[in-house]
C-alpha cells in the first residue's frame, strides 16, 4: 500500500474492464465504487464490496479468510452469501 499513489488509494474506482490480477496473485478486497446492483463484484482476484448502501443498496461484510457474505440493507433485511470459497 505504501508504494501506491494518493490518487489510486483515494480516488481511482473499480473498472472490471481492465482490471488484472496483481503480481503477487493475492486477492484484492476494495470498495469506494458502489455497485448499482447490489452485488459484489467479484473477479476472483479482486472483490468489489461496495454494494451501494448510501443508496439504498446493501451494507456489506465479508470474511476474506472464509469468503462468506453478510448484507443488511437500510430497512433492516438481512441476507448471507456461502463462501466463495465453496
Amino acid at each position: 500500500m505504501g508504494q501506491q499513489p494518493a490518487l489510486a488509494l483515494r480516488w481511482r474506482v473499480t473498472d472490471a474492464k481492465s482490471a488484472v490480477p496483481h503480481d503477487s496473485g493475492k486477492v484484492a478486497v476494495v470498495g469506494h465504487t458502489p455497485q448499482s446492483n447490489g452485488e459484489v463484484l467479484d473477479l476472483g482476484f479482486l472483490v468489489c464490496i461496495d454494494t451501494n448502501c448510501v443508496r439504498g443498496g446493501w451494507l456489506t461484510a465479508l470474511d476474506t479468510s472464509t469468503g462468506q457474505l453478510w448484507q443488511a440493507d437500510r430497512g433492516g433485511r438481512l441476507r448471507t452469501k456461502p463462501s466463495r470459497a465453496g
